[in-house]
């Protein structure tokens, strides 16, 4: 496990962040970066490198999985994993999200071990 892996946590409720960034230290991750939105987060990748991205489904704007297709047609995260977090467990938004190529998929609530698990995939 790289605990020296440069995540990028979008978020737009800063209690979910916290809570997401709470749980990365507990793991050992460290190098954690921070976004409420997912305009913040392109502008973000457009200048710098990151091993993981995890981003909410909810969001104002933009849902997560436009963000995934935005940053991905303007090869933003070519080869970089991208984890999906969201309340809404539709079998049908999995399956569209896997389909379009997020590697994980998280529903809320969820605890340590499961992330550090669906982390462990797909960084493997």
């Amino acid at each position: 496990m790289n605990f020296d892996a440069k995540i990028l946590i979008v978020d737009d409720e800063l209690p979910a962040r916290k809570l997401l960034m709470g749980y990365l230290q507990k793991i050992g991750y460290e190098n954690l970066t921070d976004v409420d939105s997912a305009e913040k987060a392109i502008q973000k990748l457009c200048i710098e490198k990151f091993d993981l991205v995890i981003s909410d489904w909810n969001m104002p704007q933009m849902t997560g999985l436009e963000f995934y297709q935005l940053i991905t047609e303007r090869e933003l995260i070519t080869g970089v994993p991208f984890l999906m977090v969201t309340s809404v467990n539709e079998k049908d938004n999995v399956l569209k999200a896997i389909k379009m190529g997020v590697q994980g998929y998280i529903i809320k609530p969820f605890d340590v071990e499961t992330l550090q698990d669906k982390i462990d995939d797909v960084l493997k």
